[in-house]
C-alpha cells in the first residue's frame, strides 16, 4: 500500500478527533503534527514531529529553537523554519497578554474565575485544572477531560503533568454542568477523591473543585463536602 493510500483521510480525522475531543486528546507529538498541516501541505508530519520533538525534547523546545537548529533537522527547510518559529513567537505575544496576577485565595474569587471559562455556551462537560502557588495565585490553566452532556472523565495523568510543568503547589479542579443542575453526582465525589489521594502522595494540595451549573458555581469544599480532603 502506498504512502498516499496509508494516510488518505488522516487529517481529515485528527480534526475530527480535536472536533470531539479538544486538544487535551493529543499527545505532544500531535499537538506539534496538526499544527505543521498548514506548513506542509502534502507530506506525513507525524514523521517530521516526532523527529523535531526528538530533537529538541519538548513542544515548547520546538517552538525556542532558532531557524538554523530548525532546519538541521530532515526534512525541515529554511520556510518550514521560519513558519515554525513565527508560531512560537506568537504563541509567547498570545501568553504575555495573559492578565497577571490573579489571586483566587477565596471561594468566590475561584467561582468568579471559573465561571468565565465557560463563557461561550457549550454541550459538553469540560474540566479544567487551575495551577496556583503557595499563596493561590494562579500561574497557568489546562483542560483535563471532556466528555458528553453528562459526563466527562478527568485526564489525571495530564493534570498530573501540567502541575509539575507548572511546578504549582495547590490545584483547583473545575467542570460544568450543561444542563445546570446543581447535583453533585457520586461520580463526582469519587472522581474529587482519587485525585485528591493521587496529589496527596506527590506532595500536591487539592484545593477544592467547582462546578459551574449555568451562571451559578458551587464549591465542594464551602459545601464541606468530603472534608478529609481538603489541605
Amino acid at each position: 500500500m502506498g504512502d498516499g493510500e496509508l494516510h488518505k483521510g488522516h487529517r481529515q480525522r485528527m480534526f475530527r478527533k480535536f472536533v470531539e475531543n479538544g486538544i487535551s486528546c493529543f499527545e505532544e507529538h500531535e499537538q506539534l503534527e496538526v499544527l505543521l498541516f498548514s506548513v506542509y501541505t502534502r507530506c506525513n508530519t507525524n514523521e517530521i514531529s516526532h523527529r523535531l520533538i526528538s530533537r529538541f525534547g519538548s513542544l515548547e523546545k520546538v517552538f525556542d529553537a532558532s531557524i538554523d537548529e530548525l532546519k538541521s533537522v530532515k526534512d525541515v527547510g529554511e520556510q518550514a523554519a521560519i513558519r515554525i518559529r513565527y508560531f512560537g513567537e506568537f504563541y509567547r505575544v498570545l501568553t504575555a497578554k495573559k492578565p497577571k496576577n490573579i489571586s483566587l485565595n477565596s471561594s468566590k474569587k475561584i467561582i468568579d474565575y471559573c465561571r468565565s471559562l465557560y463563557a461561550l455556551p457549550t454541550s459538553r462537560e469540560i474540566i479544567y485544572a487551575l495551577y496556583l502557588d503557595s499563596k493561590f495565585n494562579l500561574i497557568s490553566q489546562s483542560e483535563v477531560g471532556r466528555g458528553s452532556t453528562d459526563f466527562a472523565n478527568l485526564d489525571a495523568r495530564a493534570a498530573v503533568r501540567d502541575a509539575i510543568a507548572a511546578d504549582c503547589v495547590n490545584i483547583v479542579l473545575v467542570h460544568n454542568h450543561p444542563s445546570g443542575s446543581n447535583i453533585v453526582s457520586n461520580a463526582d465525589i469519587n472522581a474529587t477523591r482519587e485525585f485528591a489521594n493521587l496529589l496527596r502522595k506527590l506532595r500536591l494540595s487539592l484545593t477544592d473543585h467547582i462546578i459551574i451549573c449555568g451562571d451559578e458555581g458551587h464549591s465542594l469544599r464551602a459545601m464541606e463536602l468530603m472534608k478529609d480532603i481538603w489541605s
